[in-house]
C-alpha cells in the first residue's frame, strides 16, 4: 500500500482507484463488450469504472455505494497529521474529478441517498441520477429475550473500516463504563489483537467474525451504531430494522435512512445522550416495543426486496432504451 501511495502521487488516478486498476481486466471487459453480446453494463462501485475503456457503445449503469469524494474529504478534514492531510487533499481532488467524470460517462448513476447526489453534484458530477436505497433480505423477526440481565448491546460491522473502529473505541471508552447491567457484544471481522484485548478488559464480549448474524441478533437486545463520519447508508441498520431490533445511532449513522426519531430509531450524538437512551430503553418496555414494531414496519415499507425491486427494474429498463 505504501508503494501504491507513492506511485499514486504521479498518477491521475487516486489511490482508492489505482489499487484496483488492472490492464488485463480492462482488456477482458473490452473484449467481452466488443463481441456485441451485451445490451447493458452494470458497474458495481465507483472503483470498477477503471475497468471500462473509452469506447463503450452500450448503456452503462453506475451503482455508487457512497460518495467517495465525500469520504476522502472527511478524512482530510479530520486528520491532524500534516503529511496525511497533504496526501488526503490531493486524493480528495483526484477522486472528486474521477467521480464526476464517471457520472458523466454513465447513462444513469444509482445513489443511495439524496445527500450523496448533492455531494457528487458538488464535485461537478452532472448526469442522470436515481436514488434507490439498499435492500436487505427478510430473515424474519429476532427472538426476544426474557428481560433478565444482562441487557446485551450489539455492535456489528467490519472493523477494518476506520469510522467503525473509531466509533466503537469511543463507545467502549466513554459510554460503556457509565452503564451497569449491560454487556457489549462485538461481532465483525478485522479487529486487531490490541483492540480486542482492550475491549475485553473493558468487559465486552468479542466474537470476531461470525458465520450467522441471525444468532447474534437473537442473543442481543439492541444495536448501537456510534458513527461520526461516513457516507451512504448503513446496511446493518436496515438489517436491524428487518429484525425488529431497536437501534441507537448518531445523526451521521442514520443519514440517508427514512426514520422517525423516538419511534423507529433513537438518535444520540454524544456520551450523555447515548447513556440516557440506553438506560431508557432498558427500563421502558413500551418504548422498546414501539421501536421494535416501528423499525420492522419501516423496513417492510421502504427497504424490503419487494419495495426496491420495481425501482431497480425501472432504472435498468430505462437504460436499455437509451
Amino acid at each position: 500500500m505504501m508503494a501504491l501511495a507513492v506511485r499514486s502521487l504521479s498518477s491521475r488516478y487516486p489511490l482508492t482507484v489505482l489499487k484496483y486498476r488492472r490492464h488485463i481486466m480492462r482488456r477482458l471487459v473490452a473484449e467481452k463488450i466488443s463481441k456485441g453480446c451485451y445490451d447493458l453494463v452494470y458497474v458495481d462501485h465507483l472503483q470498477s469504472m477503471a475497468y471500462l475503456g473509452s469506447n463503450i457503445n452500450v448503456p452503462v449503469i453506475l451503482d455508487e455505494h457512497n460518495c467517495e469524494g465525500e469520504l476522502i474529504r472527511q478524512k482530510y478534514v479530520s486528520s491532524n497529521n500534516v503529511l496525511v492531510k497533504w496526501f488526503m487533499k490531493r486524493e480528495w481532488r483526484k477522486i472528486s474529478r474521477f467521480e464526476a467524470e464517471a457520472v458523466q460517462r454513465a447513462t444513469c448513476t444509482i445513489v443511495l441517498t439524496k445527500q450523496d447526489k448533492r455531494d457528487i453534484e458538488g464535485e461537478g458530477g452532472r448526469g442522470n441520477f436515481s436514488v434507490i436505497p439498499i435492500s436487505v433480505p427478510d430473515k424474519g423477526i429476532k427472538r426476544y429475550n426474557d428481560g433478565k440481565p444482562p441487557f446485551r448491546i450489539l455492535f456489528l460491522g467490519t472493523l477494518t473500516w476506520e469510522p467503525n473502529i473509531t466509533g466503537l473505541l469511543w463507545f467502549v471508552d466513554e459510554v460503556l463504563p457509565e452503564l451497569t447491567g449491560v454487556e457489549l457484544v462485538v461481532a465483525g471481522k478485522g479487529l486487531s489483537e490490541q483492540h480486542a484485548e482492550h475491549m475485553k478488559s473493558a468487559g465486552a464480549r468479542v466474537l470476531g467474525y461470525v458465520e450467522s448474524v441471525d444468532v447474534v441478533y437473537d442473543m442481543c437486545d439492541c444495536m448501537v451504531v456510534p458513527l461520526f463520519s461516513g457516507s451512504g447508508q448503513r446496511v446493518k441498520i436496515l438489517e436491524a430494522f428487518s429484525k425488529g431490533m431497536p437501534v441507537i445511532t448518531t445523526a451521521v449513522g442514520a443519514e440517508g435512512i427514512e426514520y422517525q426519531d423516538g419511534e423507529e430509531i433513537i438518535v444520540a450524538n454524544n456520551v450523555s445522550e447515548f447513556i440516557n437512551s440506553i438506560k431508557h430503553l432498558m427500563t421502558d418496555h413500551r418504548l422498546y416495543g414501539m421501536l421494535a414494531d416501528g423499525s420492522r414496519k419501516r423496513y417492510l415499507r421502504s427497504y424490503s426486496s419487494a419495495a426496491i425491486k420495481q425501482q431497480l427494474l425501472s432504472v435498468i429498463k430505462h437504460g436499455l432504451r437509451q
